[in-house]
């Protein structure tokens, strides 16, 4: 996992949400390990808008 460069945004972030566990984040970021391209990354930067644009995509922990 630290054999890579962090970036702005990743599969955790386009495939989970806000309160994604740490331990499914760290999964992700394996996942995309295993499959580094450049396709990839484009294709993540694409979902990324779409996340950004999609309301249930960017809800957090519900407040009591």
């Amino acid at each position: 996992r630290h054999n890579v460069k962090p970036g702005i945004t990743g599969l955790a972030q386009i495939a989970g949400k806000y309160n994604t566990s740490a331990y499914d984040k760290m999964i992700y970021d394996l996942l995309y390990i295993q499959d580094v391209s450049v396709k990839t990354d484009l294709m993540i930067m694409l979902q990324t808008f779409k996340v950004l644009l999609t309301k249930s995509s960017t809800e957090g922990v519900q407040g009591k």
